[in-house]
């Protein structure tokens, strides 16, 4: 029953987003798509339906469209991230997933959610040095996109919540950060926040 209802809802959405792209195709445009909370399960088969058909959906718009890169942003892995660079999670929950032949030419720009602070970041981080398309340079950082047909660009500040106020644990235990678990660090991020917003143009 869940997965029928998810399928009418994510029918309507995806209907909405190519709708969306018809009317941009006439013109030059930045193109991207947007994803998260999408880390598959922490058992066989390290997936789930939602996430396939995100990845099916998401590789018929970048074909059709040309869409230029995809943004995700956070609960890479649940339900505890991963633990090393060589961890299967990132075979078996990204790579066998995204495998639309329009999706292996394009980059996939992270950054972390709580449930991947239960694990190793830093893993997932290094693992931009293993797989071309996985594109995770630091804990937060900026990205900047010239606007096709203009002389304009775009920034997009990638941060990570949980060094700024905490992790909530697991969702379902209903719990608020309780503050960041090193000060420094979250003033440190903010200050550079700032610094993006204010230089940016």
């Amino acid at each position: 029953m869940v997965d029928t209802m998810f399928d009418r809802s994510f029918k309507i959405k995806v209907a909405i987003i190519f709708l969306h792209f018809a009317s941009c195709l006439a013109v030059d445009s930045l193109r991207f798509l947007v994803m998260g909370d999408w880390g598959g399960l922490p058992t066989n088969p390290y997936t789930t339906s939602i996430e396939t058909g995100t990845a099916k959906a998401m590789g018929a718009l970048t074909s059709t469209y040309g869409t230029q890169f995809n943004l995700a942003l956070g609960d890479n892995f649940y339900f505890d991230g991963v633990k090393t660079v060589s961890d299967a999670r990132f075979k078996v929950t990204f790579d066998k997933v995204f495998t639309d032949p329009s999706l292996q030419k394009t980059p996939f720009y992270l950054v972390a959610g709580n449930h991947d602070h239960n694990g190793n970041v830093s893993a997932q981080i290094a693992y931009s040095k293993v797989e071309d398309r996985w594109n995770f340079p630091d804990y937060y950082y900026k990205l900047n996109f010239p606007i096709p047909g203009s002389q304009m660009s775009v920034d997009i500040i990638m941060i990570d919540t949980i060094l700024l106020c905490g992790n909530s644990d697991h969702d379902f235990l209903g719990k608020q950060p309780k503050g960041p678990a090193n000060q420094k660090v979250a003033d440190d991020q903010l200050t550079w926040i700032e610094k993006q917003i204010q230089t940016s143009k």
